[in-house]
């Protein structure tokens, strides 16, 4: 998982799996206004985001913004 940040939070050389505690949020609006896209009131403007292929980020209380990627079934993540 690509992440922004000096380490891996929970990364180990024997596991490619990390745990991030954050919160969920629409990414595109979370770069513009912060404060706004953290707020329970934006849920419905994340969820016509996601809807419109705005990913979704984990938004850490240190501000750093992970991008989850899922692997798809039958193929080898890089």
């Amino acid at each position: 998982m690509p992440y922004i940040g000096s380490t891996a939070p929970g990364l180990t050389p024997e596991s490619n799996s990390v745990t991030v505690t954050g919160k969920v949020v629409d990414a595109a609006c979370y770069m513009i206004h912060v404060a706004a896209a953290m707020s329970v009131s934006h849920m419905e403007c994340s969820a016509a985001c996601l809807a419109r292929g705005v990913p979704l980020a984990i938004a850490t209380d240190d501000g750093v913004l992970y991008f989850p990627r899922m692997a798809i079934s039958g193929s080898r993540a890089c």
